[in-house]
C-alpha cells in the first residue's frame, strides 16, 4: 500500500509508449508479474525473444492509463480513455489485442494499491471531471451555433431569391427569424458558461495546491515518472 498518491508504482517512457515497474514490491503483485512473464516476444519490433519485455511494458502502460485517477487521461470517459490508451501505448497496432481478464485484474490491483481517497482528492477529481464536461458542453454549443449559421445563410438566400412575396418566401423569412432567435439564445448560453470558467479554474487550482500539500509534493500532482508535468487539467 502506497503512503501517498505520488508514491508511484510505474515510470512511464512516453517516447517508447512503455512503462516500467517503479517499486520492487510492485513486482510482487500477481497480475503485474503474470503480464511480464507471459510476454514471450515477437509482438513488438526489437524484442523477438521477449527479453526486453516491450509488449508487457505496453500492456502495463495501458493499465496505468486506465487505472490511475490522477494522470492526464483521468478526465476522459471510459471509451475515450480506452482509445487514447490504445493509441499512446501502440497496442492499437498489435492485431487482435484487447484487454483480457488479466489486464482487468491488473487495473483493479493498481487501484487497490492507491489508498482510500481523501475528501480533497475526491473533490479535486470530481471538479476536474466537471470542468472537462463543461468544455465539451461549450464545444457542442459552438457546433450547434455553426449549424444555425449555415441554416440562416440558406434561409436568407431562399428568401432573397424570390421576387414575389408568396407562401414560400414567407416560410423562408419565418425560418430565418426562428434560426436567428435560436442563435441568439445559443450565444447567450455559451457566454454564460464561459463566464463561469475563471472561477472554476481558480477553484480547481486551489484544490490542486491543497492536494499537493496533502501528498507532501507541492509542485507535483500525481503522475507516472517524468510525465506528470503534462498531466494538468485542460
Amino acid at each position: 500500500m502506497r503512503k501517498t498518491y505520488s508514491d508511484k508504482l510505474f515510470t512511464v517512457n512516453i517516447s517508447k509508449g512503455t512503462l516500467d515497474l517503479n517499486r520492487d514490491e510492485a513486482r510482487e503483485i500477481e497480475s503485474f508479474r503474470e503480464i511480464i512473464s507471459r510476454d514471450k516476444g515477437g509482438k513488438v519490433k526489437g524484442d523477438a525473444d521477449g527479453r526486453k519485455k516491450l509488449f508487457a511494458k505496453k500492456e502495463l502502460y495501458y493499465v496505468y492509463i486506465m487505472a490511475d485517477w490522477f494522470n492526464m487521461y483521468a478526465i476522459l470517459n471510459d471509451k475515450r480513455r480506452h482509445q487514447r490508451a490504445l493509441e499512446d501505448t501502440g497496442l492499437i497496432r498489435i492485431e487482435g489485442w484487447k484487454p483480457d481478464q488479466l489486464i482487468e485484474d491488473a487495473i483493479l490491483a493498481y487501484r487497490n494499491d492507491m489508498h482510500e481517497l481523501s475528501p480533497i482528492a475526491k473533490a479535486y477529481l470530481n471538479s476536474r471531471s466537471a470542468l472537462d464536461a463543461l468544455g465539451e458542453d461549450i464545444a457542442l454549443l459552438n457546433e450547434y451555433g455553426t449549424d444555425l449559421r449555415n441554416k440562416i445563410k440558406d434561409a436568407k438566400k431562399i428568401a432573397s431569391d424570390m421576387d414575389e412575396y408568396g407562401e414560400e418566401k414567407q416560410k423562408a423569412e419565418q425560418a430565418l427569424s426562428n434560426y436567428l432567435t435560436k442563435l441568439n439564445q445559443n450565444n447567450k448560453e455559451v457566454l454564460n458558461l464561459t463566464n463561469t470558467l475563471p472561477d472554476r479554474i481558480d477553484a480547481l487550482d486551489k484544490l490542486k495546491v491543497k492536494l499537493s500539500k496533502e501528498d507532501s509534493e507541492r509542485d507535483e500532482i500525481i503522475g507516472g515518472g517524468h510525465v506528470h508535468r503534462r498531466e494538468e487539467p485542460r
